[in-house]
C-alpha cells in the first residue's frame, strides 16, 4: 500500500493558532454538510465560513498594516512589500547578451552599453523639445516673495554619522565601488570634511562633479527581452 504524503504548505504570517484552530472546524463543519446534504448543515457551515474569512482578512490586514509603518522611511522595503500584497514575482535581473536592433544585433557589451547611455542621456531633451512654447516669464508665477520659502540649514558631522549608520550593510555601492561596510568603519575619519562639502555646496551653489556620477542599472519590465528598439523604453534607471 503506498501512503501519497500531503505537499506542506506554508502557512500565511497572519494566520495565528486561533485562526488555524477555526479554519480546521470550518473544514470539520465542510465535512458534516458533504456526508449529509441538509439545510440546517448548510447554514451552519455558510455563518462559520463567512465569519472565519472575514476574521482572516481582517488579520491579513492588520499584519501588512504593521509592516509598511516599519517600512516608512525604506523605500526599497516598501516596494517589495507592495510586490508581495499584489503577488508580484521577481523577474531576473540579468540581460540577454544579444540585443536586436532593426536589422542587426548588438552582442559586444561596450555596445549594448553605449546605446542604451545614448537613450538615457536623450530622453530628458526629447521630452523637453516636445513641450509647448510659452511666450510669457516664469516671473509670471513669482510676482511675490514667499515667507515661507524652503531654507536648508547647514548640516553637521553628528546629522551625517546618523544618516550613515541608518543604512543596512549590504547597501549597494555606488559607482566607486566602495561597500556601505567600508565607509561604515572610516565614516568617523570622512564625516567633517564631508559636512564642510555639503555645506560650502549649499552656500556657492556649485555641486562637486565627481558626485554628479550615477551608477544606473537598467531593470526589464516586459515586451520582448533582447529587443532594444521595443524593451529600451521598459527599462528605467
Amino acid at each position: 500500500m503506498v501512503v501519497k504524503r500531503k505537499k506542506y504548505k506554508p502557512q500565511m504570517p497572519w494566520m495565528t493558532k486561533a485562526l488555524l484552530v477555526s479554519t480546521r472546524k470550518k473544514n470539520k463543519l465542510y465535512k458534516q454538510f458533504m456526508a449529509k446534504r441538509n439545510p440546517i448543515r448548510e447554514s451552519r457551515y455558510k455563518r462559520y465560513k463567512n465569519k472565519l474569512t472575514h476574521l482572516i482578512k481582517n488579520a491579513k490586514r492588520a499584519y501588512y498594516e504593521k509592516k509598511f509603518d516599519a517600512a516608512k522611511n525604506n523605500q526599497k522595503a516598501t516596494w517589495k512589500l507592495i510586490n508581495e500584497v499584489i503577488n508580484k514575482r521577481t523577474r531576473s535581473s540579468s540581460l540577454p547578451s544579444r540585443f536586436k536592433t532593426g536589422s542587426s544585433s548588438l552582442t559586444d557589451p561596450k555596445d549594448i552599453a553605449n546605446s542604451f547611455c545614448k537613450y538615457f542621456a536623450n530622453i530628458g531633451p526629447e521630452l523637453a523639445s516636445k513641450i509647448p512654447h510659452q511666450n510669457f516669464s516664469i516671473r509670471t508665477y513669482l510676482n511675490s516673495n514667499n515667507s515661507e520659502s524652503i531654507f536648508l540649514y547647514p548640516t553637521n558631522k553628528n546629522e551625517l554619522q546618523d544618516i550613515c549608520y541608518s543604512f543596512k550593510t549590504d547597501k549597494a555601492p555606488g559607482y566607486d565601488n566602495i561597500s556601505m561596510s567600508t565607509i561604515k568603519r572610516s565614516f568617523d575619519l570622512i564625516a567633517q570634511p564631508l559636512a564642510n562639502i555639503i555645506n560650502q555646496s549649499l552656500y556657492t551653489g556649485i555641486f562637486p562633479e565627481k558626485l554628479k556620477i550615477a551608477k544606473v542599472i537598467p531593470v526589464y519590465k516586459s515586451g520582448e527581452q533582447n529587443s532594444l528598439i521595443r524593451t529600451i523604453d521598459l527599462y528605467h534607471s
